[in-house]
């Protein structure tokens, strides 16, 4: 049984941001990718024009993605409000993976051997440039700075002719490799700590994860943690690890929490189905912190269900029956990097979604993304309200997005795509106000009143 102190510290690392709170996208290989809402746990909506639903990445704005067209030759650009394709373009090769490289650029992976290419979607798709890995691509991997992407490759047959499998860790933008991790198994998925230091890679077949330090260049140590781990999820800090298992031959799946300070399972959750992945959110609203995971119903191969369990797993919060075999569940990963306060993103596999409600196709997906600031600006001395007052929002990225304040002080800052941003304020007479760094999540406006402080009257 877990010690009061390990559920303290448990508690402290899901409220600390452990993982992006966003909505779902759950993949399917024969009935799209659902937009799931994991703290209204309800489905929002259905993207289409993909032959990968795994592959998705993010336009800064949050209202447009890029996925691998349908023949599986090209790029699309998907617009979420309308749900159709805006534009497409040639890589040059059949793209195997993407991954997010800032400022409208595009990592791609080719299908055809060990080529990666660096795109920028703004100027038409030109290519940046290219790099010859040292094995081919099996997928990529957004890594918590923004500023590096990894690379999971399968190496050629060596010496004893059994073919190995390396991370190559690399600068996103200018394909500058950094560092190259050579894994002793065959890897089914990789995690990463949201500071960016750790990396977890789970081997099905061997029942084990290895545990990399990143800054310190070196495989740090393997943990047996039961038969077939699939899908993980790392705390920010790495020290706890959340592991999917696939138990071959049986109708039931398996999630574990494994606690890397004592190298040691210390909670296990049965659960109807073959797990395919996990995602930890944090608390939301009236929602707790969960851990979404996603299964194929073993009776029935093209249907699948999505369970909510407490991050200790010690019950089931919710569960939803979905349409379609699960591939994958990803939480959008923007183009841009993570402000200094906001959570990692997390990469998660999971089950597949059904037709989406009248409501939420009304009024659009790109709608069901957007968030918003408000609250009302003040004096922080006399305490009444700023009515001329101008306020904005910043994204990492050094986009703003202005507001309105009316004659009362209140302000409102509208349809902003989730994610990270500060809010900055200007009235005459007053100091300047910048707010640190807040992460949105999606259909929310978060309450956040300004004060602002008069200048000193002129000597």
């Amino acid at each position: 049984m877990a010690s009061k102190t390990f559920l303290a510290l448990l508690a402290a690392l899901v409220l600390q941001g452990g993982a992006l709170a966003g909505p779902l996208f759950v993949t399917s290989s024969d009935s799209g990718t659902a937009v799931f809402d994991p703290y209204r746990w309800r489905l929002a909506g259905t993207l289409e024009h993909s032959r990968d639903p795994s592959q998705l990445v993010f336009e800064e704005d949050g209202a447009r993605l890029w996925t691998i067209s349908t023949d599986g030759k090209a790029l699309n650009e998907v617009d979420l409000d309308s749900n159709r394709v805006l534009r497409r373009l040639d890589p040059g090769f059949p793209p195997l993976a993407l991954c997010p490289a800032g400022n409208g650029r595009m990592l791609v992976a080719s299908a055809w051997g060990d080529l990666l290419r660096l795109m920028d979607t703004r100027q038409g798709g030109p290519p940046g440039g290219s790099l010859e890995l040292p094995g081919k691509p099996l997928a990529l991997f957004p890594l918590p700075d923004g500023r590096r992407a990894a690379a999971l490759l399968s190496l050629p047959a060596g010496p004893s002719a059994v073919s190995g499998t390396a991370v190559e860790i690399l600068l996103a933008r200018s394909l500058s490799p950094t560092q190259t991790v050579d894994l002793p198994f065959p890897a089914w998925d990789l995690a990463f700590s949201g500071d960016g230091r750790y990396l977890a890679a789970s081997h099905e077949r061997e029942g084990l994860v290895s545990l990399v330090d990143l800054r310190g260049r070196r495989l740090t140590r393997q943990i047996q943690v039961g038969p077939g781990p699939r899908g993980l999820a790392l705390s920010r800090d790495g020290g706890l690890l959340w592991v999917a298992h696939r138990q071959k031959d049986r109708p039931t799946g398996c999630v574990s929490l494994v606690d890397l300070g004592a190298d040691r399972v210390v909670a296990t959750r049965d659960l109807v189905g073959e797990v395919r992945g996990l995602a930890l959110l944090p608390a939301q609203g009236a929602r707790p912190a969960q851990v979404v995971v996603a299964a194929v119903i073993p009776e029935a191969q093209r249907t699948g269900m999505l369970y909510s369990l407490d991050p200790g797993l010690k019950r089931i919060l919710d569960d939803q029956p979905l349409a379609g075999r699960p591939l994958r569940v990803l939480s959008p990963v923007s183009a841009a990097p993570p402000g200094p306060s906001a959570p990692a993103p997390v990469q998660v596999s999971r089950a597949a979604g059904t037709a989406a409600t009248p409501a939420a196709d009304a009024a659009g997906l790109g709608g069901f993304l957007k968030a918003g600031f408000e609250g009302r600006v003040l004096d922080r001395r006399g305490g009444g309200p700023l009515a001329r007052a101008r306020v904005w929002a910043v994204n990492p990225a050094g986009r703003t997005f202005p507001g309105t304040v009316d004659g009362r002080g209140d302000y409102r800052i509208p349809g902003l795509p989730w994610g990270s941003y500060r809010v900055e304020a200007r009235a005459s007479g007053y100091r300047d106000l910048t707010t640190p760094a807040r992460t949105l999540a999606f259909t929310s406006a978060l309450r956040l009143d300004l004060e602002l402080i008069p200048l000193p009257p002129p000597k």
